[in-house]
């Protein structure tokens, strides 16, 4: 585990865990009025998902959140497709698991930033983007992320490295390199400015 500070006082951790794909952001906004949705009770983490038109890919990405060994979540898609056609999947999961279709297609950005600020009305303690190609390897992966922000309560996100795994294979890994933490180190936004 690896610990980097900027000047403006934002901490990250970063996690050497092989395998893992994952971002949680700590809480630092207000919830904002205006969704219509059914809000349930606080949960320790949103897990927002941007969604548009590969129900595959979707599936084995909520396939892996429902292995989690950590389950104090809520996830909330938010669908920016045309068809709807995976809304019954959804809605099957439980009251955990929150469909929502936009009315209008936004964009992948702004698709992004409004599962957010649906999983917002959670009050989690943190978010977690994962998008409709991404999933976790082991059962353990959100315990593991959760775990790490809470022994480091002054982080501003957790990161792992990544497995890139193309038909039932891996074909790469990255971990962030001591350049990159430098790099976090000196301009924390970097982050959300491009992917490094």
């Amino acid at each position: 585990c690896f610990s980097a500070s900027n000047e403006a006082g934002c901490t990250c951790i970063y996690s050497k865990d092989r395998g893992i794909y994952v971002w949680l952001y700590l809480k630092k906004w207000e919830t904002r009025k205006g969704w219509e949705g059914t809000v349930g009770k606080d949960v320790m983490v949103a897990i927002c998902i941007p969604y548009y038109e590969k129900s595959g890919l979707l599936v084995r990405l909520i396939e892996s959140i429902k292995i989690q060994t950590f389950h104090d979540f809520i996830v909330v898609v938010t669908d920016d497709g045309a068809d709807g056609r995976i809304k019954e999947y959804i809605d099957s999961l439980g009251e955990c698991y929150v469909y929502v279709r936009n009315k209008k297609r936004k964009g992948p950005t702004a698709n992004c930033n409004y599962a957010m600020e649906l999983g917002r009305h959670y009050n989690p303690r943190y978010i977690k983007v994962m998008h409709q190609d991404d999933s976790f390897i082991y059962d353990y992966s959100l315990e593991r992320m959760v775990e790490e922000l809470e022994r480091n309560r002054e982080a501003v996100f957790v990161s792992s490295g990544c497995t890139y795994i193309r038909e039932g294979k891996k074909v790469a890994e990255h971990h962030l390199d001591m350049g990159q933490l430098e790099r976090l180190r000196q301009d924390f936004y970097c982050v959300i400015e491009e992917n490094i």
